[in-house]
């Protein structure tokens, strides 16, 4: 077979909006793979449990002094007492990927019997990555190119957001939508553009048209077009992946400009409808 190149798209775990399954799975196979690759299991799962307690025990006050002190995704670990078993069970996971992803790598090597052929996979959002298995930094090892998949902002970006906010206020008494939604923006480094949404209802997450009337739907775009270049450290080419269709002609023409000036080496449109007007 003929092949040229092989992108292998969505090898990840679940989206990070579905929170409960950011620890899943735990079963003995998981277990075993972790042992012989040097993790503690029972310190991560020790660990994970404690976060999960911790997280459902906060007070409303504390949550809107962590924000206006500027606390950070990374600094979890230490404001809520949480060992390193937390971060080494994201890495153990992104472990699995590229290490599943790097032996197709050297499958389709093999298949191509010593032809040139590209390899990879789409990535997750640069902000998310992590919480879905993705490592940036290893998949240089193993990827030909690197493909940032930034074209479904209302499932990867707001509908993670949303739900984060939305399982704060389930647990924290007091605490209003617009403080759960400031916390989870400025632990993921979003709140620095002004026209995010501060309530659920602005949000819009069960309307079909949420992402298409989302004011900072460029400014979100253009933040993980500016991660994803600064992850990739240029020695393979970044073609971040963008709707070309549905997003109105301005904003796409505007992150392809932003894009080219940030470095990237190409865009991978999905759709073109914004840019190509068929039968015309």
């Amino acid at each position: 077979y003929p092949y040229d190149g092989v992108d292998l798209t969505h090898f990840r775990y679940t989206a990070p909006s579905f929170l409960h399954n950011l620890f899943g799975c735990g079963c003995t196979r998981c277990e075993a793979l972790a042992d012989s690759r040097g993790y503690d299991f029972n310190r991560m799962r020790s660990s994970v449990l404690t976060f999960w307690d911790r997280i459902q025990n906060l007070d409303a006050g504390e949550i809107r002094r962590a924000t206006d002190q500027g606390i950070g995704l990374m600094d979890l670990s230490e404001w809520l007492g949480i060992d390193a078993g937390l971060t080494e069970w994201f890495d153990f996971r992104a472990g699995v990927i590229n290490h599943n992803l790097a032996s197709f790598r050297d499958g389709a090597y093999e298949g191509a019997a010593g032809r040139p052929i590209m390899f990879g996979s789409d990535t997750f959002p640069p902000t998310f990555a992590r919480l879905v298995g993705h490592s940036y930094r290893d998949s240089l090892q193993w990827a030909d190119y690197t493909s940032t998949l930034i074209s479904h902002v209302e499932v990867f970006v707001l509908s993670t957001f949303a739900t984060y906010a939305d399982h704060l206020c389930e647990w924290t008494d007091g605490l209003s939508e617009e403080d759960a939604l400031r916390f989870v923006y400025r632990l993921f480094g979003y709140d620095h553009i002004e026209k995010m949404p501060m309530s659920f209802e602005t949000l819009g997450i069960e309307r079909p048209d949420c992402e298409n009337n989302t004011e900072a739907l460029y400014d979100i775009v253009e933040l993980e077009l500016k991660r994803a270049r600064l992850y990739n450290d240029g020695s393979i080419p970044s073609y971040p992946v963008i709707k070309g269709a549905t997003w109105s002609t301005k904003i796409v023409k505007g992150l392809v400009d932003a894009a080219e000036q940030m470095g990237h080496e190409g865009i991978i449109f999905q759709g073109t409808d914004a840019l190509v007007k068929y039968g015309d």
